[in-house]
């Protein structure tokens, strides 16, 4: 229920209210002035609680709280749109009516200022000045009032990006690049690679073919293992393994995809990595599950979220064993996504279980450190 809640939310508006402080000196005058003895006993611990409600609230609208910076990450990981209204009139402080009582008759006040209203949230926010006070600021007069149509403007481009959900899509910034460091030129397509040898066509045949059947088989084991003797060719049928089921070629390209039939159509290359001795990037596997992460977030930017949660939760990831990267960075993003009822691909939309992805991870024995093989 939460999650289908979640994923429904396009855009939010927020009408004066206080990120990063708020005026309230004059109801804490107020609590302060109030004969707690004189109340019923229906009101009793007012005052109390009073206090204890403005502490909070100070406490909550005076710094960025864990609260605050889990909701801007959702914000910007799941790029819903904020529209923050703040208000350009003032307010009277409530103070003592003569006679007794209290009142709003003070001095004018901006009770939540232009800079408090801000997340800060550069890409998905967007703050919009109210021609209202803080009492006022949500009783819109008519049709034709100002905070009226930029309401309505907004939510017609909210409507308008909903309608188009893949126009842009999530991507890894180069703050969590930072924090993940990855081998550019591992990929099966990498500017290093473009010349390395793949399957002439109408060659190899056997040995694709027994990919494809692993791979579209549904009890399939997790893992195919191609052996062989050094020199046989298992590393261009690798690369030309990942070549065909890449996005790239299924969508129209000269790359001859012959042996892919129908019941693998819905079989993409997720991820590839190539070792290769004497290459500082490729010839150990520090930056392996990093790698894979980035790559996976390229074809799937539903991934994102959940790849960049990981990040945020231990920073110093890249630096944790292969077990805890492959466990935080590949195996926990798709198993929440494959949770989800539904999610799109770039291309189109499919239900949860029916795209598998290939992860092709060649030469192994080419890690210049024998315990990397031996975790491998």
């Amino acid at each position: 229920m939460l999650g289908d809640i979640h994923e429904s939310v396009a855009g939010i508006f927020f009408f004066g209210v206080p990120f990063s402080g708020i005026k309230l000196d004059d109801v804490r005058s107020m609590l302060e002035d109030i004969d707690e003895e004189e109340l019923s006993n229906q009101c009793e611990g007012v005052v109390q609680h009073g206090f204890e409600l403005l502490k909070y609230i100070d406490y909550e609208a005076g710094r960025v709280t864990l609260t605050t910076q889990t909701f801007i990450n959702q914000i910007s990981d799941n790029q819903i749109y904020i529209y923050s209204f703040y208000e350009t009139h003032t307010t009277k402080a409530v103070a003592r009516v003569a006679g007794g009582g209290w009142g709003r008759c003070g001095e004018p006040i901006l009770v939540v200022s232009q800079n408090s209203a801000r997340l800060r949230i550069d890409r998905f926010e967007e703050p919009i000045a109210a021609e209202a006070n803080h009492s006022t600021i949500v009783k819109l007069q008519s049709p034709q009032d100002k905070t009226y149509t930029t309401i309505r403007d907004r939510l017609k481009k909210i409507t308008e990006r909903s309608e188009n959900p893949g126009v842009v899509c999530p991507r890894l910034d180069d703050r969590d690049l930072k924090k993940i460091p990855y081998a550019r030129s591992a990929a099966f397509d990498s500017f290093a690679q473009q010349f390395d040898p793949k399957c002439h066509p109408d060659t190899r045949k056997e040995p694709l073919s027994q990919i494809e059947d692993w791979a579209k088989g549904s009890d399939r084991k997790g893992i195919f293992w191609l052996n062989g003797v050094a020199g046989t060719g298992k590393s261009t049928i690798s690369r030309t393994v990942a070549q065909r089921f890449s996005r790239s070629s299924k969508v129209g390209s000269n790359v001859n995809n012959n042996f892919i039939s129908e019941k693998s159509e819905n079989i993409y290359l997720g991820a590839s990595f190539f070792f290769k001795r004497g290459e500082n990037e490729r010839d150990n596997a520090s930056k392996l599950f990093t790698t894979i992460a980035v790559q996976l977030s390229q074809e799937l930017p539903e991934l994102v979220p959940y790849i960049k949660r990981a990040i945020q939760e231990e920073p110093d990831i890249a630096t944790k064993s292969l077990g805890r990267q492959f466990e935080l960075l590949v195996f926990d993003p798709l198993q929440k996504l494959s949770q989800q009822n539904s999610y799109y691909t770039s291309r189109s939309k499919m239900k949860a279980g029916s795209l598998s992805l290939l992860l092709v991870v060649d030469v192994l024995d080419e890690c210049r450190d024998e315990s990397d093989n031996e975790y491998q």
